[in-house]
């Protein structure tokens, strides 16, 4: 088994297409096949089965794919370190900012003007792609409504989350609320796939219903802003959308049942990191909480 033979077949589990792999790969897709057939040769195993106009891995190629991706990068962090002892390192920061997009955006504004020689890449994804393209980023800011605490990933912040409630509504005369009271109540929401979006839903079917949406919008700005019409109920951040206040259309108040709360994770790639991953990771663990 050579190196050739495992990003071939890493490519084609990737892609689960044997065109489109070759086409990654800028190699004709007879001479990709003969790889992978020289590979199922030599291991004595089919490696993939058709399904339908794709391919999927068996289980062999399945037990296989779990060591090729780790070597392949495991070769790019040898590459990293060694640039790195050279002096020559690799600038560039890509970062996938999922929640907090606010506090985000000023902190990575306060670090890339200390920090001239950096290159930030950040980039905002729906959760699907978000699964499908983890290992394209560096570092990922999300919430979730859990965290363990693990090797690669630290909580940045724990908030509760509190109701909007139209000022008109005879729920605003309450200081909290079941959840399950606005059951059958118009909400204003994220769109699907967002980490907030998702959140609210999850806590929504621990009260017992599935929630009726009047207003979804892709961006928390425009959310926030239509929250603030008094138009419909939302079910906010306490802390990172705290520049929702009470005014003349809506009350804010809190949830007592089920007890909602999210958490803000930072996660990052495992094994060798740049320095200026390491930084920049280092820089948001120690001062996000300067930005709320």
């Amino acid at each position: 088994m050579n190196l050739t033979e495992i990003t071939y077949f890493n490519e084609v589990a990737n892609t689960s297409h044997f065109t489109k792999a070759a086409e990654n790969l800028n190699v004709s897709q007879p001479a990709l096949s003969r790889t992978i057939k020289n590979l199922e040769t030599e291991l004595g195993v089919d490696l993939f089965v058709k399904k339908g106009r794709n391919v999927a891995l068996s289980p062999y190629g399945e037990a296989l794919f779990k060591h090729t991706s780790s070597i392949l990068d495991e070769l790019k962090y040898i590459k990293s370190e060694i640039n790195d002892l050279k002096g020559e390192a690799n600038n560039t920061v890509s970062i996938l900012v999922n929640s907090a997009s606010s506090q985000m955006r000023k902190l990575l504004v306060d670090y890339q003007t200390n920090n001239k020689n950096i290159n930030l890449r950040v980039t905002q994804l729906d959760k699907t792609e978000y699964i499908e393209r983890k290992k394209d980023f560096d570092i990922i800011i999300r919430s979730d409504t859990s965290y363990i605490a693990d090797k690669d990933k630290k909580d940045l912040l724990e908030e509760h989350l509190l109701l909007s409630v139209p000022k008109n509504h005879k729920l605003a005369k309450k200081s909290s609320i079941d959840l399950s009271e606005i059951a059958n109540e118009n909400l204003i929401s994220l769109s699907k796939n967002k980490d907030l979006r998702e959140i609210n839903d999850y806590y929504c079917m621990l009260a017992g219903f599935k929630p009726k949406f009047c207003f979804e919008n892709n961006s928390p700005y425009v959310i926030k802003e239509y929250i603030k019409t008094g138009l419909g109920f939302a079910i906010i951040p306490s802390i990172t959308w705290k520049e929702i206040v009470p005014n003349d259309k809506i009350k804010i108040i809190k949830i007592h049942n089920p007890n909602c709360k999210r958490f803000i994770i930072i996660e990052w790639k495992n094994g060798y990191k740049t320095k200026a991953v390491s930084e920049l990771k280092e820089y948001i663990i120690k001062h996000f909480k300067d930005y709320i």
